[in-house]
């Protein structure tokens, strides 16, 4: 049921009525902007946003697993091979990508914050970070123990990261407040 809300909203953005659930009411319901912005740019070019969001899940499922797999795979080819295979077919992950929720993109954008972090490429790991935060608040956990972790191997305090995370985030404070 949550996707028909974000599905509702995708809906009327990309009608012109407003980011709100019934036109003219600016209540944020929503959990998930960024996926909700995403529907609605693609609903407005007329494409049909239940099989639209399937495909989009699909997608970032076989790229998660591609993640899984390249984080793993220095430890052992079988091992990240199976880790992958795994993932790909687990039965929660078919599930939340045929549902149209938006587990499938958050999900993606938390491994491709840790495989780029795990690369050190903290501009990188700032972008998906910041997008992992908008695309269902609860990222900010996976943030805080990103930035925990940085201070702890590096014994500074990993302000590039941090700065990175708020630009991407910056529009949409200013928007929601």
């Amino acid at each position: 049921d949550d996707s028909f809300i974000t599905f509702r909203y995708a809906e009327n953005i990309a009608g012109g009525r407003g980011f709100a659930y019934n036109q003219g009411e600016k209540i944020l319901g929503t959990s998930t902007p960024l996926y909700t912005l995403l529907l609605a740019l693609l609903a407005k070019l007329g494409l049909p946003i239940l099989p639209l969001a399937r495909m989009i899940n699909i997608g970032a499922d076989c790229l998660s697993g591609i993640l899984i797999f390249l984080m793993l795979r220095r430890f052992k080819m079988g091992v990240a091979m199976l880790a992958a295979l795994f993932y790909a077919l687990f039965p929660r992950v078919i599930v939340w990508s045929i549902s149209g929720m938006e587990t499938s993109l958050y999900v993606l954008f938390i491994a491709a914050s840790l495989y780029c972090y795990y690369k050190k490429n903290l501009g990188l790991t700032a972008l998906f970070l910041g997008l992992t935060v908008l695309t269902r608040v609860d990222g900010v956990i996976l943030g805080l123990a990103v930035v925990i972790h940085s201070v702890w191997q590096n014994r500074r305090f990993p302000v590039k990261l941090m700065l990175g995370s708020l630009v991407v985030l910056l529009p949409w404070l200013v928007f929601s407040f």
